[in-house]
């Protein structure tokens, strides 16, 4: 009876330990249910990208109001990212150089917190949003033609994994 207890006991510390193998090794090398995360985020990102590239995220002039147009984008951002909870998203929020480089910095801010609220409004969850907000500090095109500045005038979005 002793030798059978002991056996039994043996088995279940190796079937705990295998385990444990199993599941430190599949979060290591995988998000739940994806085979290969880092392509599933850049092809979730492409699609936001897409999304935003045709009707890109516009605000009240000098406010972190959102126009009408831009929360129907956002639905469809919304869309995916709750179609995907196993990935985090980042939003930068970028201005052009008109106007007080600390005023820049603030209204950026304010309006990718304005996005963020809006994503969690419509059903993300807040843990899942990183909002960074960097003023005219990162400009795509030199801010010296109403159309450049226009460009730099932007709100980006970037999957970051789990």
């Amino acid at each position: 009876m002793k030798k059978n207890k002991k056996k039994s006991i043996c088995i279940l510390i190796f079937l705990l330990v295998l385990l444990i193998i199993i599941c430190v090794f599949t979060k290591a090398g995988s998000i739940k249910g994806v085979s290969n995360p880092k392509a599933e985020a850049q092809k979730i990102e492409a699609q936001i990208k897409k999304i935003v590239e045709q009707k890109s995220i516009n605000f009240e002039l000098n406010k972190a109001e959102l126009t009408p147009e831009s929360i129907e984008t956002l639905k469809k951002v919304a869309e995916i990212l709750n179609n995907n909870k196993h990935f985090k998203l980042k939003i930068g929020g970028h201005t052009d150089n008109s106007g007080d480089k600390e005023h820049n910095l603030q209204l950026s801010q304010q309006r990718v917190d304005r996005v963020k609220e809006e994503l969690v409004r419509m059903g993300v969850e807040e843990y899942r949003i990183t909002a960074v907000g960097y003023g005219e500090s990162k400009p795509l095109v030199p801010n010296d033609t109403p159309e450049n500045r226009e460009k730099n005038r932007r709100v980006e979005f970037n999957i970051i994994g789990e």
